[in-house]
Protein backbone atom coordinates (compact mmCIF):
# COMPACT_ATOMS: atom_id res chain seq x y z
CA UNK A 1 0.00 0.00 0.00
CA UNK A 2 1.42 3.38 -0.98
CA UNK A 3 1.28 6.50 1.17
CA UNK A 4 -1.40 8.04 -1.05
CA UNK A 5 -3.67 5.02 -1.35
CA UNK A 6 -7.12 5.61 0.13
CA UNK A 7 -7.80 3.98 3.48
CA UNK A 8 -11.11 5.66 4.16
CA UNK A 9 -13.34 8.32 2.62
CA UNK A 10 -15.32 10.78 4.77
CA UNK A 11 -18.27 12.25 2.90
CA UNK A 12 -21.90 13.11 3.44
CA UNK A 13 -24.70 11.12 1.86
CA UNK A 14 -27.17 12.78 -0.51
CA UNK A 15 -30.11 12.72 1.94
CA UNK A 16 -27.95 14.17 4.73
CA UNK A 17 -26.86 17.03 2.44
CA UNK A 18 -30.46 17.64 1.37
CA UNK A 19 -31.67 17.86 4.97
CA UNK A 20 -28.86 20.27 5.88
CA UNK A 21 -29.55 22.56 2.92
CA UNK A 22 -33.32 22.45 3.50
CA UNK A 23 -32.86 23.40 7.15
CA UNK A 24 -30.55 26.29 6.23
CA UNK A 25 -33.04 27.57 3.64
CA UNK A 26 -35.96 27.24 6.06
CA UNK A 27 -34.04 29.08 8.80
CA UNK A 28 -33.16 31.91 6.40
CA UNK A 29 -36.71 32.27 5.13
CA UNK A 30 -38.20 32.17 8.63
CA UNK A 31 -35.81 34.83 9.92
CA UNK A 32 -36.57 37.14 6.99
CA UNK A 33 -40.33 36.64 7.43
CA UNK A 34 -40.08 37.18 11.16
CA UNK A 35 -38.16 40.40 10.60
CA UNK A 36 -40.84 41.76 8.27
CA UNK A 37 -43.85 40.60 10.29
CA UNK A 38 -42.84 41.76 13.76
CA UNK A 39 -45.14 44.40 15.24
CA UNK A 40 -43.58 47.38 16.96
CA UNK A 41 -40.13 47.05 18.40
CA UNK A 42 -36.91 48.69 17.38
CA UNK A 43 -36.06 48.99 13.71
CA UNK A 44 -32.53 47.64 14.32
CA UNK A 45 -33.93 44.50 15.92
CA UNK A 46 -36.13 43.80 12.88
CA UNK A 47 -33.28 44.62 10.50
CA UNK A 48 -31.00 42.18 12.34
CA UNK A 49 -33.45 39.33 11.71
CA UNK A 50 -33.65 40.19 8.01
CA UNK A 51 -29.87 40.52 7.62
CA UNK A 52 -29.15 37.26 9.43
CA UNK A 53 -31.83 35.47 7.38
CA UNK A 54 -30.40 36.83 4.14
CA UNK A 55 -26.96 35.73 5.36
CA UNK A 56 -28.23 32.14 5.73
CA UNK A 57 -29.74 32.26 2.24
CA UNK A 58 -26.60 33.74 0.70
CA UNK A 59 -24.47 30.92 2.15
CA UNK A 60 -26.61 28.20 0.56
CA UNK A 61 -24.73 27.92 -2.78
CA UNK A 62 -21.31 27.79 -1.12
CA UNK A 63 -22.54 25.27 1.43
CA UNK A 64 -24.05 23.09 -1.31
CA UNK A 65 -20.72 23.05 -3.18
CA UNK A 66 -18.73 22.42 0.00
CA UNK A 67 -20.94 19.58 1.21
CA UNK A 68 -20.35 17.73 -2.08
CA UNK A 69 -16.64 17.51 -1.26
CA UNK A 70 -15.01 14.81 0.87
CA UNK A 71 -11.92 13.96 2.90
CA UNK A 72 -9.65 10.99 2.26
CA UNK A 73 -7.60 9.27 4.97
CA UNK A 74 -4.33 7.87 3.62
CA UNK A 75 -1.13 6.64 5.25
CA UNK A 76 0.28 10.14 4.66
CA UNK A 77 -2.61 11.81 6.54
CA UNK A 78 -5.88 13.58 5.78
CA UNK A 79 -6.26 14.94 2.26
CA UNK A 80 -9.14 16.70 0.54
CA UNK A 81 -10.93 15.45 -2.57
CA UNK A 82 -8.47 17.35 -4.77
CA UNK A 83 -5.47 15.51 -3.32
CA UNK A 84 -4.15 18.37 -1.15
CA UNK A 85 -2.59 17.12 2.08
CA UNK A 86 -4.35 18.94 4.92
CA UNK A 87 -2.72 17.22 7.89
CA UNK A 88 0.28 14.92 7.80
CA UNK A 89 0.22 11.98 10.22
CA UNK A 90 3.51 13.19 11.74
CA UNK A 91 1.90 16.54 12.60
CA UNK A 92 -0.91 14.98 14.69
CA UNK A 93 -0.41 15.64 18.40
CA UNK A 94 -3.75 14.25 19.62
CA UNK A 95 -7.26 13.37 18.50
CA UNK A 96 -10.23 14.33 20.67
CA UNK A 97 -13.61 12.73 20.07
CA UNK A 98 -15.23 12.76 23.50
CA UNK A 99 -18.63 14.19 24.37
CA UNK A 100 -17.12 17.30 25.93
CA UNK A 101 -14.46 18.01 23.29
CA UNK A 102 -14.77 21.26 21.33
CA UNK A 103 -15.40 19.51 18.03
CA UNK A 104 -17.85 19.59 15.14
CA UNK A 105 -21.06 17.61 15.44
CA UNK A 106 -20.56 13.90 14.66
CA UNK A 107 -16.83 14.51 14.29
CA UNK A 108 -13.50 14.86 16.01
CA UNK A 109 -10.82 17.43 16.75
CA UNK A 110 -7.22 16.97 15.67
CA UNK A 111 -4.60 18.90 17.66
CA UNK A 112 -1.43 19.57 15.68
CA UNK A 113 2.24 20.13 16.49
CA UNK A 114 2.68 22.84 13.85
CA UNK A 115 0.11 25.49 13.03
CA UNK A 116 -1.60 25.38 9.64
CA UNK A 117 -3.22 28.17 7.63
CA UNK A 118 -6.80 29.00 8.52
CA UNK A 119 -9.36 27.32 6.23
CA UNK A 120 -12.99 26.19 6.29
CA UNK A 121 -15.18 23.91 4.20
CA UNK A 122 -18.70 24.30 5.71
CA UNK A 123 -20.11 21.09 7.12
CA UNK A 124 -16.96 19.09 6.45
CA UNK A 125 -13.84 20.48 8.16
CA UNK A 126 -12.16 23.61 9.51
CA UNK A 127 -8.59 24.48 10.36
CA UNK A 128 -7.45 27.16 12.75
CA UNK A 129 -3.88 27.33 13.92
CA UNK A 130 -3.02 24.08 15.69
CA UNK A 131 -6.52 22.62 15.52
CA UNK A 132 -8.51 20.89 12.80
CA UNK A 133 -12.16 20.00 13.27
CA UNK A 134 -13.59 17.24 11.10
CA UNK A 135 -17.32 16.58 10.99
CA UNK A 136 -20.66 18.27 10.71
CA UNK A 137 -22.56 16.39 8.04
CA UNK A 138 -20.25 13.38 8.03
CA UNK A 139 -21.91 10.27 9.54
CA UNK A 140 -20.74 9.73 13.12
CA UNK A 141 -19.72 6.09 12.55
CA UNK A 142 -17.36 7.01 9.71
CA UNK A 143 -15.88 9.89 11.70
CA UNK A 144 -15.32 7.67 14.73
CA UNK A 145 -13.61 5.03 12.59
CA UNK A 146 -11.41 7.64 10.89
CA UNK A 147 -10.41 9.09 14.26
CA UNK A 148 -9.44 5.64 15.57
CA UNK A 149 -7.41 4.86 12.44
CA UNK A 150 -5.67 8.26 12.63
CA UNK A 151 -4.75 7.65 16.28
CA UNK A 152 -3.35 4.21 15.47
CA UNK A 153 -1.25 5.60 12.56
CA UNK A 154 0.13 8.64 14.39
CA UNK A 155 3.56 7.99 15.92
CA UNK A 156 3.51 11.16 18.07
CA UNK A 157 0.36 10.39 20.07
CA UNK A 158 1.14 9.21 23.58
Amino acid sequence: MTDHEEIMRLQASGPRRAVMLTMMAAMGILLVLLGFQMDGGAFLFKAAFVVIGLGFLSLLPATARASARYLVLTKAGLTDDQGTLLVAVENVRSVERGAFAFKPSNGFLVRLHQAQPRAWVPGLWWMQGRQMGVGGIIPSGAAKSAAEILVSMSPNIK
